[in-house]
């Protein structure tokens, strides 16, 4: 009976350790794809201020057709994007502001 109680608790706080790890597994998995979107979306809010300031001739076609096809490569719309970019900016100031706090 012992014996059991004491595999009980094994098992009980390796299953506790492999919940940690797959929460922490998804914290990076989240930390990476906020990352790798963050750099997209923050050129391509570079691309709208450059064309807003400049207003180059079909620069605004050029932006809307290209971000267009990058959504759609990624399986989305470009309003879905977008959607997708407010989220990661909101992602990315939560991790910034989880590091930063350490200092």
């Amino acid at each position: 009976m012992r014996h059991a109680w004491l595999l009980a608790i094994a098992l009980f706080s390796f299953s506790l350790s492999a919940q940690e790890s797959e929460d922490g597994a998804n914290l990076a998995k989240r930390m990476l794809v906020t990352g790798k979107m963050s750099g997209g979306c923050g050129i391509m809010q570079l691309q709208i201020q450059y064309q807003q300031n400049t207003g180059l001739e079909g620069g605004t076609n050029f932006i809307v057709r290209f971000w267009t096809a990058e959504a759609a490569r990624l399986g989305m719309t470009l309003d879905e994007y977008a959607g997708q970019c407010r989220r990661v900016v909101e992602n990315y100031q939560e991790f910034y502001e989880m590091f930063d706090s350490g200092e």
